[in-house]
């Protein structure tokens, strides 16, 4: 059972600037997730050269997600404020999620001579958000092996061990709890009578969405053992994909509505190396690094293009990357000249498709341990909603410049313009016709030291009765390099949507430090 709780305020005090008399929100927010798995095995030896291993089990989650919104106005002074000191108190929303996933599932892996593997089995999974037309989904997979440095013709002096290997299977994702369901909100109305507005416009025929993956690669062990070298490469084609989909106004429902639409497709490869050196015959170290590329696209949407946050100017469209950025683009950014638009541009993929991660880790005496791990993200955007309201408050200190030339500008004086070009015209407009969050769409490449932790196993003469103890310390999120302006290039205020991103008044990744002594009896 894991056991998640947050309380989270916002408190605007007595006397803040936008809001004189104050201003309280908090949110309680906390998730159960129940897990419980079986598995069991079964071996058989068939004859001397042919095995087998049955596998089955299943697998049940109970997801329960509850959150309660609370708002205070008004307190009638100065002083530390609190819920009940504000004069007008409200809940704002009750938010009460149950979601339950059962499965069962079987395998069976035949091998033979210990280096021919194929395996066989399916997955069959019910959930209680799928609409009402959708029971029971199956989905299959097979693979194989082949362990080619145990063949004689196979030439060991050069490549000691070597594993060739593929699979083709199907998985699924279920849609939301209620992503199905049309609701309706409640809402007090005037005299504080009861009623409702409409809520989400629901979808009795939302179903899961299907994913078959293929995947070939190989595993590669060089120079005793020293250096290992693993590559995978995938092609998997998405039918029936969850995308939140904005419906016109006219319908009455204003939210954004769940649909299985089209098919996406997602190709790509992993190559990940590793090296052991000793360095000594007490100190040992290892390096490794893994290199992701992937391309998402939209393959077949029906000549439909989906609109996920039009004011994020987040789409989904045929032919582009999945989700992307569309809207103005300035075609002469870099020139000192007045700055040429065009609508309906491809800004951007919002997430990266290639990414680096490095690590080291170093073994001192047989139980000391010292670790870092960084990563590089390339070719994903981010939308700077925090640069754009702030550049239209005049307070985005970017923008100071070029906002003074351009008011010099449009008090006559144009000569301040010839050091201010076109792409930060736009940005830092002082014409509100003019801006736009297109503007504002930016690289979000970086790079992050993503932990750094030591580890140290206690001798067992210190720890009587236990069989081991290990003590550890680990920093995260420590250090970050990137050219984004804004808060942070992996923030996103649009928490429950998996293809809209955009920066806007978020908390960053925090720095976090934990400590942990692991005790095995």
């Amino acid at each position: 059972m894991d056991y998640n709780s947050t309380d989270q305020r916002t408190i605007n005090p007595f006397g803040y600037p936008r809001t004189p008399t104050g201003q309280y929100f908090q949110t309680l927010w906390n998730r159960q997730l129940i897990t419980v798995d079986y598995a069991t095995t079964w071996k058989q030896t068939y004859t001397k050269n042919f095995v087998g291993t049955t596998s089955f089990g299943a697998q049940l989650f109970d997801s329960r997600l509850n959150s309660t919104e609370l708002r205070g106005d008004n307190f009638a002074g100065p002083g530390i404020p609190t819920l009940v000191s504000a004069s007008l108190r409200q809940i704002t929303d009750v938010n009460q999620q149950r979601v339950i996933n059962a499965g069962l599932f079987a395998q069976q892996m035949i091998g033979w001579r210990d280096k021919l593997f194929i395996t066989a089995g399916a997955r069959v999974d019910g959930n209680s958000a799928f609409g009402q037309s959708f029971g029971l989904q199956t989905y299959p997979k097979v693979s194989g092996s082949w362990v080619l440095s145990e063949e004689s013709f196979w030439p060991t002096k050069l490549i000691e061990t070597f594993k060739l290997r593929g699979a083709i299977g199907e998985s699924g994702k279920a849609p939301g709890a209620f992503d199905a369901t049309r609701t309706w909100n409640p809402i007090a109305a005037e005299g504080g009578l009861s009623a409702f507005t409409p809520g989400q416009l629901g979808n009795p025929n939302l179903g899961p969405e299907r994913t078959r993956e293929t995947e070939v690669g190989f595993d590669a062990g060089l120079l005793n053992g020293r250096f290992g070298l693993v590559f995978t490469y995938f092609n998997a084609r998405t039918n029936d994909a969850i995308i939140n989909v904005a419906y016109p106004p006219s319908n009455g429902f204003s939210a954004n509505q769940p649909e299985n639409v089209g098919s996406i497709k997602n190709t790509g490869f992993e190559v990940q190396a590793t090296s052991n050196l000793d360095l000594t015959s007490w100190a040992k170290l290892e390096a490794r690094v893994q290199f992701t590329k992937m391309q998402g696209e939209a393959v077949d949407l029906g000549g439909r293009i989906l609109t996920i946050d039009a004011l994020s100017r987040s789409y989904v469209q045929e032919g582009l990357p999945l989700p992307a950025y569309v809207g103005r683009k300035v075609q002469n950014p870099d020139a000192f000249e007045t700055p040429v638009i065009v609508d309906g541009e491809f800004l951007g993929q919002t997430f990266a498709d290639k990414i680096i991660n490095p690590s080291l880790t170093l073994s001192l005496f047989n139980n000391l341990s010292f670790e870092v791990v960084g990563e590089f993200q390339r070719g994903g955007h981010l939308l700077n909603a925090n640069g754009f309201q702030n550049a239209g408050l005049g307070i985005w200190q970017p923008c100071f410049a070029a906002q003074r030339a351009l008011r010099a500008a449009a008090a006559g004086d144009a000569s301040g313009l010839a050091t201010i070009n076109a792409k930060d015209r736009m940005r830092c407009s002082i014409n509100a016709a003019e801006r736009d969050y297109s503007y504002w769409v930016e690289s979000a490449d970086f790079f992050k030291v993503r932990n750094i932790s030591v580890a140290y196993d206690v001798p067992k003469r210190f720890t009587p009765g236990a069989r081991s103890m290990t003590v550890s310390f680990a920093g995260r999120n420590l250090f970050r390099s990137t050219n984004y302006t804004g808060t942070d290039p992996e923030v996103a205020d649009q928490a429950t949507s998996t293809f809209s991103r955009r920066d806007y008044y978020n908390f960053l990744p925090y720095r976090t430090f934990l400590f942990s002594v692991r005790t095995n009896f």
